[in-house]
């Protein structure tokens, strides 16, 4: 397997951007893969196919394929005059302060940044209109292009959030994730027991079950067996990735109680079989 992350090209900004002339075919562009940033596909001409485990996403000229972090998926011409403008990034690194201080909970808000969609094709003139203007900053290198990069980059971020794509609820509270941190704690260390339950971890913080679920709640949006299966599906992708152990044998490491039942999971997760995921390259595109 290729292993090659999204490469940064744009000065100081943890992004990549890229053009592609009409393509002069209807080939795969590339093999299946996927990385830590979403994708933004701009059709500039033509037709282009996103496909993923299911049903192909198919774009004309002047809509745009988003593609959620992490989302197995290969691109394809549907057309010979099929050119696009391709912007990778990962949201979250441009929030104020990188969210300094949340190392210990950061599966958290990984989870809470969960809930949003693997792919869709987005039509708005205002998205178009921004990436066409990064573009345009890019291709020009102009004094202060930098900052007008940066400013469209935080636009479309915003429209992003505003329209559900990066997040399905708000990021917890600071204040209610330092009550829940050693419970949090627990079950990064413990996940891969099977018997590890709800009265388990909520004994950690000495709190009623009842009490514990209702806190884990209103702090993540989401209840606690959805956060313990999140943190064994992100634990069995490195195993995917970095083992030949057998998705089997995975599915038991991390805690599962059954192979059919991880696969189910991780699906619903990752809108792909851990299968699919494993035969995915980390690539640039």
């Amino acid at each position: 397997m290729h292993n090659e992350r999204v490469r940064q090209n744009l000065a100081d900004i943890h992004a990549f951007l890229s053009y592609t002339l009409p393509v002069g075919h209807t080939d795969k562009l590339c093999e299946i893969h996927y990385h830590d940033e979403i994708e933004l596909l701009l059709v500039t001409g033509g037709k282009l196919g996103c496909y993923m485990d299911g049903d192909p996403l198919i774009a004309s000229a002047g809509q745009v394929i988003f593609v959620d972090s992490r989302v197995p998926h290969f691109t394809k011409a549907e057309s010979v005059d099929c050119s696009y403008i391709l912007f990778q990034f990962i949201p979250d690194d441009f929030e104020p302060g990188n969210r300094s201080g949340r190392s210990a909970a950061q599966p958290l808000y990984q989870f809470a940044r969960s809930g949003g969609q693997s792919a869709h094709l987005i039509e708005d003139e205002t998205v178009v209109t921004a990436i066409e203007n990064i573009w345009a900053e890019y291709s020009a290198r102009k004094e202060g292009a930098g900052k007008f990069i940066l400013a469209g980059l935080y636009y479309l971020i915003g429209w992003l959030e505003r329209s559900g794509y990066l997040s399905g609820v708000a990021l917890p509270d600071d204040q209610a994730v330092q009550k829940l941190l050693p419970a949090l704690d627990y079950i990064d260390r413990y996940y891969g027991k099977q018997e590890l339950s709800l009265e388990t971890v909520s004994d950690v913080l000495g709190l009623n079950p009842t009490y514990f679920c209702r806190l884990f709640k209103r702090t993540t949006g989401h209840g606690f067996t959805e956060y313990l299966n999140f943190v064994r599906v992100t634990k069995s992708e490195e195993l995917l990735q970095n083992t030949s152990m057998s998705i089997l044998d995975i599915s038991l490491e991390v805690g599962f109680s059954s192979v059919s039942y991880y696969n189910r999971v991780f699906k619903k997760m990752k809108n792909c079989t851990p299968s699919v995921y494993r035969s995915a390259q980390y690539s640039a595109m």
